[in-house]
C-alpha cells in the first residue's frame, strides 16, 4: 500500500491498496497497474481517492487483461475524469467523464460533471433522477439499474 499526502508534482504508477488522502493533491494522472519487478502484476489494483487527482485515472492498457482495477471516490474526493477501469464508486466529484468498463455505483451527494458510460449502474442511497449530471449517461449491453 502507498500513501500518498501533501502534494505531488506529476503522475503516479498505482499498484495495490493505495489511498490519496483528504487534503493531498496530485498534479498529474493516476496510472493503475505496471510492471513490477521485471513482470506485470497479476493482482487487484485499488485505488482510494479522498484528497484531488487533477488529471486523468485510468487503468494501464500495456497490462491487459491481468489487471482487475477498481477506483473510489471518496465523500472528499475529486477526480478530473476515469477511463478503461472496470469497477467505479463514486461518493465525491468527477470532473469529467467516466468509462467504467463493469460497475459503476453512484452515492448520495455524488457529482459527475460529464458523460457516464457503463454496463451497469446502481444508484446507492439516491434516487437516479435526484443524480447530479451535467452531462449524459451511455449504457453498454446488458443494462440494469438498481438503487
Amino acid at each position: 500500500m502507498t500513501l500518498y499526502k501533501n502534494q505531488i508534482l506529476g503522475s503516479i504508477l498505482c499498484q495495490d491498496r493505495d489511498l490519496i488522502e483528504k487534503g493531498s493533491v496530485i498534479k498529474g494522472n493516476a496510472v493503475l497497474g505496471g510492471f513490477i519487478n521485471g513482470r506485470w502484476n497479476d493482482y487487484s489494483v485499488f485505488l482510494r481517492v479522498e484528497g484531488r487527482i487533477e488529471g486523468a485515472v485510468w487503468r494501464n492498457p500495456a497490462a491487459g487483461s491481468c489487471i482487475t482495477s477498481k477506483i473510489v471516490v471518496g465523500k472528499n474526493g475529486e477526480v478530473k475524469s476515469i477511463r478503461d477501469v472496470l469497477y467505479v464508486d463514486v461518493a465525491g466529484t468527477v470532473l469529467g467523464d467516466i468509462y467504467a468498463q463493469e460497475n459503476l455505483i453512484l452515492r448520495e451527494n455524488s457529482r459527475v460533471l460529464g458523460k457516464v458510460v457503463s454496463k451497469f449502474i446502481y444508484f446507492d442511497g439516491v434516487d437516479p433522477s435526484e443524480v447530479n449530471f451535467k452531462g449524459e449517461v451511455l449504457k453498454k449491453e446488458p443494462i440494469s439499474y438498481s438503487f
